[in-house]
């Protein structure tokens, strides 16, 4: 095993567990689409983002404990900032489900989120910040396959239901935690944060902040989408679908590869040639994807799905290239915290939700055609995150 985090050999074994991970979240999407139709798996996809917003809101939790976590018994305890972090988003969750009895099925399971990925951030970031990948690689791997396991079998038995479904989500992020957790420790040892509790509440604020910011642009899109947009429910479900489906082999790695990549900022600060020469490198490559999307995605969604997924070509073309300014946020994110510079990293995600739903909510206003304004707002905000990271990074 590599000593030092960003190790060629963990790289691999970290980006094949993202692949994993990512491949079995894409294999329940196909298979939701091939059992449902496109008004139903709209239903579907709301839950789905509802979930997952807040798994991605405290991802932030694990890129503060990868940046921060040292080996030694001194310092903030880990196990406190998970209980916290569970506690402040959970419990207003819970009360909300309470209180709302009309959106329980959905408010539940977004409390068990809270409660599971605040234990899973913090074993998975220490993991990272202790240059123990490998074990967040196989907490990715148990995470992915304890999913997809129970919602086969909850789409199966429940169809759409959002209460089971919203549990399958949510739960497996807590099963995989506490199945690495005594090997992990066994490696390890003590570990706590070195910043005092102050400290660590202020950075934990404010890169949970953007991550919320970040999620609200991938796996919460669908709702704003649906708060602040008019489309029929066809529309909105072959547009969540197709989000889904094209993007999520870029996005979810991207996504998956933050910890990693804070980890290895943190030790090896790469020069500037080297960062523009990846940001062009992943802007090429993801147009080349979207090219061919746009010539095999409508076929596919012809021959294999029901009718209402349909898409033309270049509408699919957009939704595919709309990926590269967020999977480039992936890169000066990351950047900016591993440098320290938490109020750049929060600044540049922040941006790009809010020209995000900024331009989703002039649109709605406007009652201009959905899909140009779904694309065009997704586009919009993360390039304008991006220059404001780079704007951070440059300012001394």
């Amino acid at each position: 095993m590599s000593s030092e985090p960003g190790g060629g050999r963990d790289g691999l074994i970290v980006t094949g567990a993202v692949l994993v991970n990512g491949g079995l979240g894409y294999l329940i999407q196909i298979v939701a689409g091939l059992l449902l139709t496109a008004t139903e798996y709209r239903d579907f996809g709301v839950v789905w983002a509802a979930v997952f917003f807040v798994a991605g809101a405290l991802t932030g939790l694990q890129q503060e404990v990868t940046r921060d976590v040292r080996r030694g018994g001194e310092g903030t305890s880990l196990a406190r900032v998970a209980t916290a972090v569970a506690l402040v988003i959970g419990v207003p969750l819970a009360v909300a489900a309470l209180l709302l009895p009309e959106g329980s099925s959905t408010l539940w399971p977004m409390a068990a989120a809270a409660v599971a990925i605040g234990v899973h951030g913090v074993v998975t970031g220490a993991a990272y910040g202790t240059a123990e990948p490998r074990w967040a690689a196989l907490a990715l791997v148990l995470e992915g396959g304890i999913r997809a396991a129970l919602l086969l079998v909850v789409i199966v038995a429940a169809g759409g239901s959002a209460l089971p479904l919203g549990l399958g989500i949510a739960l497996p992020f807590l099963a995989a935690a506490l199945l690495v957790l005594p090997g992990l420790r066994r490696r390890t040892g003590p570990v706590r944060l070195a910043a005092a509790p102050r400290r660590v509440v202020g950075n934990i604020a404010q890169t949970l902040l953007a991550s919320a910011a970040s999620a609200a642009l991938v796996s919460g899109y669908p709702m704003f989408l649906a708060l602040l947009t008019s489309p029929t429910a066809q529309e909105l479900g072959a547009f969540v679908f197709a989000f889904t489906l094209t993007r999520a082999p870029l996005v979810v790695v991207m996504l998956g590869l933050q910890s990693f990549l804070i980890a290895a900022f943190r030790d090896r600060r790469p020069p500037r040639a080297t960062i523009l020469a990846a940001i062009g490198a992943i802007v090429v490559g993801v147009a080349a994807l979207a090219a061919l999307a746009a010539l095999a995605a409508p076929w596919i969604l012809e021959r294999f799905f029901d009718p209402g997924f349909a898409l033309e070509g270049a509408t699919l073309f957009w939704i595919v290239l709309s990926a590269a300014p967020l999977c480039v946020l992936c890169v000066t994110g990351p950047l900016a915290l591993a440098r320290g510079r938490h109020r750049t990293f929060a600044t540049g995600w922040i941006a790009a939700a809010a020209v995000a739903v900024a331009g989703l909510a002039l649109g709605g206003l406007l009652q201009l055609p959905f899909l140009p304004v779904a694309v065009m707002a997704i586009m919009a905000g993360p390039t304008v995150g991006a220059l404001a990271h780079a704007a951070g990074l440059r300012a001394r």
